[in-house]
């Protein structure tokens, strides 16, 4: 009988353990993140880089966007990367634009970015010139052609002259130069994370799938750094 009535305890008990375990598997599959539930594939989704590169963001994960204002992907990823800054962006995360440099027509936007960031209105014109080029149809291939640019944001066109051909920039170009041959990057729009994984919207499946992705790496390398 006491053999009986512990076996039915017994039995009860691993019931109740089973349909506890179920719970707790449907529970945290509810509250996995997209991110957290995704799996993405070394070599599929990202590549890791043969070497890893310093970053400039200390303790902060750093999200480097590789780029280029005449690159129509760059461009449709700008809304994209917009709301993930104001969404989505974890904590732990910081942002910084590269201006990619891959050929000599790149040269002269890495120049305008860096000469618009010696003069602190980058942030503000930076969305701007996307539309100036993509929209307006603005060739954007010479200061002549970015001199109403400058007067609507308020510039003054002989400090940007100056700034444009300053020898800060120059050194800031030629830093991107190398910083898109060191991430072993093949085009525009890039993303690398904390100087070891890159990804792009192709690899990833999409501008958003890109985004969700840079999440997944952010917590990776987060995790590797501890």
């Amino acid at each position: 009988m006491k053999i009986a009535a512990v076996a039915m305890i017994r039995s009860w008990i691993l019931r109740r353990s089973k349909i506890y375990a179920v719970f707790c598997i449907i529970i945290g599959t509810l509250f996995l993140s997209p991110v957290q539930a995704a799996k993405y594939e070394e070599g599929k989704h990202y590549q890791a880089l043969a070497q890893a590169q310093p970053v400039q963001t200390g303790n902060k994960i750093e999200v480097a966007e590789l780029f280029w204002y005449h690159c129509p992907h760059c461009f449709a990823l700008e809304p994209v990367l917009e709301d993930w800054l104001d969404k989505a962006k974890p904590e732990n995360a910081e942002y910084v634009r590269v201006p990619g440099i891959f050929r000599k027509s790149t040269i002269f936007d890495a120049r305008v970015y860096y000469t618009l960031e010696a003069l602190g209105v980058i942030d503000k014109m930076h969305a701007d010139i996307y539309q100036e080029i993509h929209v307006r149809k603005n060739p954007f291939a010479s200061v002549e052609d970015i001199s109403g640019l400058l007067k609507k944001h308020g510039v003054n066109e002989i400090d940007f002259k100056a700034a444009f051909e300053s020898f800060a920039v120059d050194t800031k170009v030629k830093q991107a130069q190398l910083a898109f041959e060191r991430y072993q990057a093949t085009g525009v729009p890039t993303i690398v994370v904390d100087g070891k994984y890159r990804a792009t919207a192709s690899s990833a499946g999409g501008h958003q799938e890109l985004m969700n992705l840079t999440n997944f790496l952010v917590e990776k390398a987060a995790l590797e750094r501890q």
